[in-house]
């Protein structure tokens, strides 16, 4: 896609003793095959920087070095693209096909070399409507065709290519331009690279053959008057991908719980709900997990500002941290911001149409809610992930090439970043994973003396359903604990208001117990049975008519249908319900059409973490180009949030903060630099 600013007038196109008026260039300046041109050479380095778990300062990072795969080092084709660095302004290109790289070897590190010609016309109009000698050089490896297509048609001094945004489709992994397996990565410059051009026009003339190009990252003509050193403290040309990467690695810790009946080594699996004896009664297993909110765009050139908007940016400039903990303590920095498309709306909050900015919405856009069903997400199961199977994904999975912690690589994202305050961290716009987990009984529960145990026990292993979830029963979690069914509700509401079933009618309720007045309102109990149908107590007091109680009574009078126009009465239900903090989960199928009861957690990426619980920071939750995110879910401290949002009580909003004080699950983070290996080509 297209977007443009000021910065790369100025990496020449060296040519020769060709002049033309700049009226005269053409729309295709940097056209490399059209007589006469000149020839040149630089290193190119595979950079890691700009990846970090909270930014030290000047592209350095709290947690190490990570070297990437050969698929993604590999450059199939090089574009480069000069520019007039005093007023960014275009100058030409020159387009380097994969025949031309050549491989090389240096120790352990694949090397390349390549030899690019520049249109000699081109040149020699840099050298006769400027006096500068310096330009600035960039280059795009594995640039995608609509962006070699666009350079192409650049016309000499365009300032604005450098703000072109890149369209990120996804689907078929070949649709991808970003990253591809069959053309690679998409990489640009980690920083403006300036190099000195020779001083006279006539000096090009020994750099007009391919065999002795001149060097844009080495010394030129050595110990004569027309010596030109692009070598000290300039160098090799560093890159980095436009694309981030999340890793993946089981962190439950291989669950070996006395009371689980011999159950461990389990995978991915938690205990969440526990007795009042801290006896684990209920375990989560994540099976698979989704994107959600990755941007459908991304500018090819990295930029930041010190307010997170698109004005007054620094292109290629170094992302300062806003923290330092070298003290122990979080101390406010003087920070900036990496910079994003959609930075205005994101200022003022994407709160609809998603699709317009994202891939994968969190939200669905028809109704504003979570997108319950997932219609618009991604799902991918968390252990053919780890197990190392590529479905249609565009690379083979493989384990962490450090071995730390046998993380795998789970896919690849775009960069998303939010201006300004903390506040505009939401989850309407900032990059996330939904994991999805089934809940699954204690084994011990099939014995349990305690009957809502073995009930908990006998529903979340049922094997037969109804193709109506509302038949099923429904579980219900209020404060911590889980309740098998509504009849289970009423009996822990009794029990809290101090009922006691061998008192008969000699007793009185406390009316005012928390879960009590959850269940039952201001009003009475009615008739209470025994298990075998028998009265034993009449309350005398009236039902409140208002209660989530004696909604459900109607509900369940009328046979439990499904909530429609004709038969509103679990609407009636749930709403009261979910306004008295209980949350509902119902019976449903996963993607592979298993029954069974699941949850979801919500986890919004961080990019520096300020360590501050319930507290957000600037560029605390974000994801920038070229970094490693790798993620383990260490903790599940609750069932998370039920599929079907008007069930959640927690359900969150397109402006709910990332970090809030309370928090479903712990997910520890490392974020590596994704340094690559050292390829060195001549142009």
């Amino acid at each position: 896609m297209k977007t443009y600013s000021k910065f790369l007038w100025g990496l020449a196109a060296l040519p020769m003793l060709v002049s033309c008026s700049q009226d005269e260039v053409s729309p295709d300046p940097g056209r490399e095959d059209t007589g006469a041109g000149v020839y040149m050479s630089f290193d190119l380095s595979f950079s890691g920087k700009n990846s970090r778990a909270f930014t030290q300062g000047d592209d350095s990072s709290s947690d190490g070095t990570e070297i990437g795969t050969d698929a993604e080092n590999k450059v199939n084709e090089v574009l480069v693209v000069l520019s007039n660095p005093t007023n960014n302004g275009f100058v030409a290109y020159t387009l380097i096909p994969e025949e031309k790289l050549l491989s090389m070897t240096a120790g352990d590190q694949p090397l390349y070399r390549a030899t690019g010609k520049f249109n000699k016309t081109v040149i020699n109009d840099y050298y006769t409507t400027t006096t500068q000698r310096d330009v600035n050089v960039y280059v795009f490896c594995n640039p995608s065709g609509t962006f070699v297509q666009y350079i192409k048609a650049r016309l000499t001094n365009d300032r604005d290519w450098i703000n072109y945004t890149e369209d990120v489709v996804v689907g078929a992994p070949s649709e991808n331009s970003l990253w591809n397996k069959n053309s690679g990565f998409f990489m640009s410059n980690l920083r403006v690279a300036t190099r000195t051009l020779p001083a006279q026009i006539d000096d090009w003339n020994v750099f007009m053959s391919e065999s002795t190009p001149f060097d844009l990252s080495g010394i030129n003509n050595a110990g004569q008057p027309t010596e030109v050193d692009n070598h000290t403290n300039r160098g090799a040309i560093d890159v980095h991908r436009l694309a981030a990467r999340f890793d993946i690695r089981d962190g439950s810790q291989m669950l070996d719980v006395e009371g689980c009946n011999g159950v461990k080594d389990v995978p991915f699996t938690y205990n969440v709900v526990f007795n009042k004896e801290n006896r684990p009664l209920v375990q989560c297993e994540i099976i698979s997990m989704a994107p959600v909110n990755m941007m459908n765009k991304q500018y090819v050139l990295e930029r930041v500002s010190d307010t997170g908007m698109d004005t007054n940016i620094q292109l290629l400039g170094a992302e300062r941290p806003w923290y330092s903990t070298s003290t122990g303590t979080v101390i406010p920095n003087s920070g900036n911001y990496v910079v994003t498309p959609y930075a205005t709306e994101k200022e003022a909050g994407i709160m609809s149409n998603w699709t317009e900015y994202f891939n994968y919405t969190f939200y669905d856009p028809a109704t504003g809610k979570v997108d319950s069903r997932g219609k618009h997400w991604k799902f991918e199961s968390i252990s053919k992930v780890v197990n190392g199977s590529t479905e249609d994904y565009p690379y083979d999975r493989y384990p962490d090439p450090n071995k730390n912690g046998d993380y795998r690589a789970w896919r690849y994202v775009t960069e998303n970043t939010m201006p300004g305050s903390a506040d505009n961290q939401m989850t309407g716009q900032t990059t996330g994973i939904v994991f999805e987990a089934r809940m699954k009984a204690n084994p011990d529960l099939a014995t349990s003396a305690d009957k809502w145990e073995r009930k908990l026990y006998e529903v979340l292993n049922a094997t037969v359903h109804n193709s109506n979830p509302y038949a099923d029963p429904i579980l219900f979690a209020l404060s911590g604990s889980l309740y098998a069914s509504w009849q289970h509700v009423q009996a822990a509401a009794l029990a809290a208001a101090g009922f006691d079933a061998t008192k008969g009618q000699n007793q009185s309720l406390d009316r005012t117990a928390g879960l009590y007045l959850a269940c039952y309102g201001n009003g009475g109990v009615g008739v209470v049975r025994d298990d075998d149908g028998d009265i034993i107590f009449t309350d005398t007091e009236e039902p409140d008519v208002a209660s989530v109680n004696y909604a459900y009574e109607i509900w369940e009078a009328a046979g439990r249908p499904a909530p429609d126009g004709t038969h509103p009465q679990f609407a009636t239900f749930r709403d009261r319900a979910v306004t008295n903090l209980f949350t509902l989960y119902l019976s449903n199928q996963n993607e592979n059409g298993d029954w069974g009861y699941y949850c979801y957690y919500y986890y919004w990426n961080r990019h520096n973490d300020n360590g501050q619980v319930g507290t957000m920071g600037p560029m605390e939750f974000a994801v920038v180009r070229n970094n490693v995110y790798k993620l383990a879910v260490t903790r599940l401290s609750q069932l998370g949030h039920p599929r079907v949002p008007e069930n959640d009580p927690d359900t969150p909003t397109p402006d709910t903060p990332d970090e809030q004080a309370n928090v479903y699950m712990t997910v520890s983070v490392r974020v590596l630099p994704w340094v690559v290996r050292i390829n060195n080509i001549q142009f």
